[in-house]
């Protein structure tokens, strides 16, 4: 379902956002490649103030705090 203009609803987009994590977190090439490069291109954020724009759920920057203990 859309709004009246025509955009997505927040739900849709959730469910999308969703969609997108499990085929990409099935996917071995993104977890182990893609990921762990991405990642290792950023250095070390401690400390850092990181928006993590783009598209997905937020994969890269989720497992920041508990890589910072």
């Amino acid at each position: 379902m859309t709004n009246a203009d025509g955009a997505l609803t927040a739900r849709q987009y959730d469910a999308m956002g969703e969609a997108y994590r499990t085929a990409n977190d099935a996917r071995g090439v993104t977890a182990y490649y893609e990921r762990p490069a991405t990642i290792g291109l950023l250095g070390d954020v401690r400390g850092k103030r990181v928006l993590d724009a783009g598209c997905g759920p937020g994969a890269l920057s989720g497992g920041w705090p508990a890589r910072e203990r």
